[in-house]
């Protein structure tokens, strides 16, 4: 998969102190995402942690190319 792929298809995990990002990983699939939130919560406990699905895919036949 290529690297533009991964950023389009990827799930974002981010562990935030106020509102900087102090860790940023990606990953294809879910379940290693969810493996990694789950980690890092408990590693830091007092933390906020996302764990953002990649965005809905763009049909071409969808975008407007007038």
């Amino acid at each position: 998969m290529s690297g533009q792929a991964l950023q389009e298809s990827c799930h974002r995990v981010r562990v935030w102190f106020g509102s900087t990002a102090i860790a940023d990983q990606q990953w294809a699939e879910p379940e290693p995402a969810a493996r990694y939130a789950a980690a890092m919560e408990r590693r830091f406990a007092g933390l906020r942690v996302t764990n953002e699905p990649p965005p809905p895919a763009v049909s071409v036949a969808a975008v407007d190319r007038s």
